[in-house]
């Protein structure tokens, strides 16, 4: 029984990707797409191949230039790859990040992980796509980035093994477990101490928004050892927010019959502001924190007047 073209796609969408941009061009002429398609070739003479689909707006572009750049995209810059293979089209596309040139003439974007400037060497057609050979004639790399992976239909990263981003991450989960031992030791009133929490958590990940919309936009892949620090982490974080609301439903503030389900909950709504936060938005940070506060005192407070009115129909 041979492959059939679905059975080939599920088993590809498994397979990651790095995103890159494709780009040639220049002035109002600039055209690019996102690709995953990319391959080294040779290393003498240095040659990488780009698989192009021939009805991507930019196919024609590719055709008529001699050159591109393949702009391979660093962890936050997934917005970028969907401006690229989005409904925006030609030089437009461009509006978005900052732009110079190598050596090509070719559109290279600043702050990523590599640029590869390219001389079009050769152009071979393979069913519905065009494998484009680039000579790289130049290239510039950051090591310090994390690269932006496509795998299953949605955007990853990979954590490295070593340098700041474990450390980053570590870094802001003990900023936040201390916030929890000061509600718990600080405020005498249990629910009082779990909307202090609340505001000061939302503090924290909106002053870490760089770093949340970098580690916290795309699913990560981490290595065993730094897999099982995070979730070491994560893992006594859970227990500290647990604390703090099993304190709150023994004093009788809190009204909750599973208190880790209750800390995931919380944890899930503070936790996703990254997703939409933005410094210049119509809401600060304290403002954030104060209705992220009234929600939880809505989710979790025992409604002490309803107790009383029960109490008297028991009665």
């Amino acid at each position: 029984m041979s492959l059939t073209q679905q059975e080939f796609v599920a088993a590809m969408r498994r397979f990651p990707g790095a995103a890159n941009l494709i780009t040639t061009g220049s002035g109002n002429s600039r055209a690019g797409l996102t690709a995953t398609a990319c391959m080294s070739l040779t290393a003498e003479p240095p040659q990488i191949g780009v698989a192009v689909n021939r009805s991507a707006s930019a196919y024609p572009a590719l055709l008529m230039n001699e050159s591109f750049c393949v702009n391979s995209l660093a962890c936050e810059q997934n917005e970028l790859a969907m401006r690229f293979s989005g409904p925006i089209k030609g030089a437009e596309r461009f509006a978005a990040g900052k732009w110079t040139t190598l050596k090509t003439g070719a559109p290279a974007l600043e702050g990523a992980v590599v640029n590869l400037d390219c001389e079009i060497s050769d152009k071979l057609e393979l069913s519905t796509h065009t494998l484009f050979v680039g000579r790289v004639v130049a290239a510039r790399h950051n090591p310090q980035l994390s690269s932006l992976l496509y795998v299953d239909g949605d955007w990853a990263s990979l954590l490295p093994s070593t340098g700041g981003a474990v450390a980053g991450m570590m870094e802001g989960m003990e900023t936040v477990s201390k916030a929890i031992e000061s509600a718990l030791h600080s405020a005498p009133d249990s629910l009082e101490g779990l909307k202090l929490f609340v505001k000061e958590w939302t503090r924290i990940y909106t002053d870490r928004y760089p770093d949340a919309l970098k580690y916290m936009s795309v699913d990560l892949y981490a290595s065993p050892d730094n897999l099982e620090i995070l979730n070491r982490a994560r893992r006594d974080f859970d227990d500290r927010l647990t604390r703090l609301i099993q304190q709150g439903v023994e004093q009788g503030r809190l009204d909750v019959t599973d208190a880790r389900l209750t800390a995931f909950a919380i944890a899930g709504m503070v936790g996703w502001i990254h997703r939409w936060f933005r410094p210049d938005g119509r809401l600060t940070p304290a403002e954030i924190g104060e209705h992220l506060a009234g929600l939880v005192q809505k989710m979790v407070a025992r409604d002490v007047q309803a107790d009383r009115v029960r109490k008297k129909v028991e009665a």
